[in-house]
């Protein structure tokens, strides 16, 4: 399947409401939401997933590990959709904090197969892999 109007990078988006992004603090070392290609970043959620109970770090971890493919994004946010339909997550040891470093890079080839690789790193040390295969469609 070619997409229609694929072009690798992405022009400035008009998104106005993130609600999901807002409920992370972001600091990012390397690229942007808007800048297409590579990111690394710290994230820290804020929010709890269940009745107000503060996240553990791995719960943190996999919150941020689903942002990957937003962070390191080759496509404009409102000209197309790029969502993950498969997160792995292999964790070689445990996160001990709810700060997540997150290194990712996204590829789209022209047929429109998308593949999100990434790391998960606190101040010390690399603790775990992900990979997101990406459903990605045109938007009306």
């Amino acid at each position: 399947m070619t997409i229609p109007g694929f072009e690798a990078g992405h022009a400035d988006s008009t998104i106005t409401s993130f609600p999901y992004g807002a409920s992370i603090d972001w600091s990012f070392l390397e690229g942007g939401f808007s800048e297409p290609g590579p990111a690394t970043v710290w994230a820290r959620p804020k929010l709890s997933l269940i009745n107000h109970t503060p996240l553990a770090p791995t719960e943190a971890a996999l919150l941020v590990a689903d942002s990957a493919n937003g962070i390191s994004s080759e496509l404009d946010f409102a000209a197309f959709l790029f969502l993950p339909t498969v997160v792995e997550v292999v964790f070689r040891s445990a996160p001990t904090t709810t700060e997540i470093g997150l290194s990712a890079r996204t590829t789209i080839d022209p047929e429109g197969v998308g593949v999100t690789r990434g790391t998960l790193f606190d101040r010390n040390h690399s603790y775990g892999h992900l990979l997101q295969t990406l459903y990605i469609e045109r938007r009306v």
